[in-house]
């Protein structure tokens, strides 16, 4: 399991690192993967639970919603992600009608069209791709089998090729 802490998973939730500490540890909204193990330890997230905490995020910042009445959801959705591929969500809403009620629902499936708030995870996922390195599907929703490398030829004198003297 590919871990991050401290002020990248921060970066990676849009949170500041006071508010991941709040929202991880003392009001336990969404723990962490790993918990420090000591005074001066960082807690350490995984994708998944960066994913969900940039839900919330959404959620309080944008919507003003409450987040302890959704504590429940995030426990779910955590638990739902943990055997989810990274490529399967690409194209994919979370459709919530409420703290307990929540769908993974394609983009253009018509049931992600139901009352509700609507979330699509694309633009989330492009920054957990670039934070943990992960995958991002290609044009056809396949991976680039071998990715594009920049190849630097050598510069200065040629090398002339000439008869050897015996």
């Amino acid at each position: 399991m590919r871990t991050t802490h401290g002020a990248k998973a921060a970066g990676l939730a849009g949170l500041s690192e006071h508010q991941l500490r709040e929202w991880t540890v003392r009001r336990a909204l969404i723990p962490p993967d790993v918990k420090p193990s000591g005074r001066g330890d960082a807690s350490k997230f995984c994708w998944q639970t960066i994913l969900v905490l940039r839900i919330a995020a959404t959620l309080r910042g944008e919507l003003r919603l409450e987040l302890s009445h959704y504590v429940e959801m995030f426990a779910a959705l955590r638990q739902a992600l943990a055997g989810t591929s990274f490529l399967e969500l690409w194209g994919k809403v979370l459709v919530i009608q409420g703290p307990l009620r929540w769908n993974l629902l394609d983009a253009d499936d018509r049931a992600s069209q139901l009352d509700g708030i609507r979330l699509a995870l694309d633009p989330h996922l492009k920054v957990l791709a670039t934070g943990f390195e992960l995958a991002s599907p290609g044009g056809r929703g396949q991976l680039e089998m071998f990715p594009a490398q920049v190849v630097h030829s050598p510069i200065g004198p040629s090398v002339s090729r000439g008869r050897r003297r015996a």
